[in-house]
């Protein structure tokens, strides 16, 4: 499954992304949840194009990538 997959991909980052087709993601994870940065999801322009980019700017480094996969932005997308 990609969460498993995921979670495979955090043996070597120390954070993940599930990049979706439209610059947002699906995914976030983080392999010490409890150091995550308190920025972690501030100033993100959420249903954007650059919602990924703004919030891999805060996640702890090296930051992997899994499956781009569509993301959920209004009821539409369900």
């Amino acid at each position: 499954s990609h969460i498993t997959c995921a979670f495979r991909t955090l043996k070597q980052s120390a954070s993940v992304l599930g990049p979706a087709p439209d610059g947002g993601y699906w995914l976030v994870g983080l392999k010490h949840p409890a150091r995550a940065p308190q920025t972690l999801f501030q100033n993100v322009r959420w249903s954007t194009c650059h919602a990924l980019q703004d919030t891999a700017r805060t996640l702890p480094k090296p930051t992997a990538l899994t499956a781009t996969l569509q993301d959920v932005d209004t009821s539409a997308d369900l």
